[in-house]
Parts: C-alpha cells; structure tokens; sequence
C-alpha cells in the first residue's frame, strides 16, 4: 500500500492519492487489511494508522468537494473500522502511557473525520455518506464497549 501511494505521488507535486487501481480494488485492499489485523496477523499497528491517516487526512479534502477518489477514500477507510475497529479498541484499552493517548487521539480524530467528510457530500444521504456515519457510530460503540471511550463525543 506505502508503495502504490509512493508510486503515485508524481514528483515536486503535492498530495496525491494511490488510486491507481479500480476503486472496489482500494476497498478491498483495506477490507483484507482489517480481516488480517482482526485476525491478529499484523505485529504492530503503523500500517493500519498510515492507512487510516491517508484516507482521512485534511488534505484530501482541501477544496471540500466530494470526488470518486475520496469517496473511494472514505469507503475504504470505513470498510477497514468494519473489520478491525474492534481490535483496535481493546489493543487502545489495554495500552498504557503515551502508546494509549496516542491511540486515543487517533480514534477520536478518526471519529470525527468521518463525520466531517460525512457531512461534504449534499447529495443526499449516499453509500458513502451512510458507511462514514457508520464507521463513527461503530467507533463511538466500540469505545463504550471496550472502555476505550473517546471524551466529549
């Protein structure tokens, strides 16, 4: 995944997005990513946080205008927390230290992205508008689940 992004990002340009494969193939890659992660198969966390952060990141949505490529984006992202939000919520739980207010950090950034991003498509509520709400509302479950509960939300 670093590498299509790498790949994609023409040089001396800015943010680029790795779609250079069919959107359901983007999806799928996160999909298999989050079975694996919940499967506990991945040793650490860094590609899963890299992935989210790249789909969710500000500067996707700079000129705040839906597109495919961040719908793609966001279904990407959300497919990911279907599968692997749970994981990460009891590893965030059981963390200690910096490692549990980074995670949490992260998770409650996650969780508002996705509400934010929700909110940019005005054509009606869509696919990709129900699987941001979605991913948002699981989070915030998982969290209460799990004690890993984000404050504020």
């Amino acid at each position: 995944m670093r590498h299509a992004n790498n790949i994609s990002t023409p040089a001396g340009q800015g943010h680029s997005r790795p779609l250079e494969a069919a959107p359901e193939e983007w999806i799928s890659l996160l999909s298999f990513l989050g079975r694996l992660a919940a499967a506990g198969l991945t040793e650490s966390w860094e590609l899963e946080v890299w992935a989210l952060d790249n789909c969710l990141d500000e500067a996707a949505w700079e000129d705040r205008r839906a597109s495919r490529s961040s719908e793609c984006l966001v279904l990407a992202a959300a497919e990911f927390i279907r599968h692997a939000g749970e994981t990460m919520a009891w590893s965030g739980a059981q963390s200690n230290g910096w490692a549990r207010a980074f995670t949490l950090a992260k998770w409650n950034h996650w969780m508002d992205r996705f509400a934010e991003v929700a909110d940019l498509f005005d054509d009606g509520p869509g696919p990709v508008q129900w699987a941001a709400w979605f991913a948002r509302d699981y989070m915030h479950e998982l969290g209460d689940e799990t004690g890993f509960a984000s404050t504020g939300w």
